[in-house]
């Protein structure tokens, strides 16, 4: 049953590759030609031999993206896509982070990017990028007013990191939110229209 499975599957394979090889044609000496039938052949052969196709014939890096097979991409997955797979716990976090930012004022806006959400009034003041087991928080605070920095902040001016902001949060839990009430407010108060 493989085995047929698998020779259909050569069989539609080298039916697909004909167009691009008869478009090549024209260009190709009979050598060429011959040799290529020869290929097509030989992946036929062992399909049909032991039912699998070989792997070798194909460079291992070759990508093919179709809807099927997604393109790669890095590590840093969408926001919209680790908004889905957020735990509950941490979806409770974000809900109650997201109600206080809202509620800091009429003027703010709620913005979801490729990689976080920013949160704005003329300018961002906080941005969340969501992680596994935590929400990554960055102000737009400048972190050496701050003496001493809580415990669950750092100072991420020489740091790479996605969104915007000096000064990064790790929030894990809703009780930590209370704590950072004060720094919010603040990043919200600093981008105020200056007159």
């Amino acid at each position: 049953m493989h085995s047929k499975l698998y020779a259909a599957s050569a069989a539609l394979f080298v039916m697909a590759m004909a167009p691009l090889a008869s478009a090549q044609m024209p260009t190709w000496s009979a050598e060429q030609t011959e040799a290529w039938k020869v290929v097509q052949q030989s992946w036929v052969d062992d399909v049909a031999q032991n039912g699998k196709w070989p792997a070798n014939y194909a460079d291992p890096q070759m990508v093919v993206w179709s809807s099927e097979f997604a393109a790669p991409r890095g590590k840093d997955r969408p926001y919209s896509e680790s908004l889905q797979l957020l735990a509950h716990a941490q979806r409770e976090v974000l809900d109650a982070l997201h109600d206080y930012l809202l509620s800091l004022g009429d003027d703010v806006q709620h913005k979801e990017l490729k990689l976080y959400a920013a949160y704005k009034r003329l300018k961002n003041f906080a941005t969340v990028v969501l992680q596994k087991s935590r929400l990554l928080v960055y102000l737009h605070l400048d972190p050496s007013t701050l003496a001493p920095l809580p415990p669950n902040a750092r100072d991420v001016r020489e740091v790479g990191h996605w969104g915007t902001g000096d000064l990064e949060i790790t929030l894990s839990s809703v009780g930590e939110l209370d704590a950072l009430k004060p720094l919010l407010m603040q990043a919200y108060e600093g981008r105020a229209a200056r007159t």
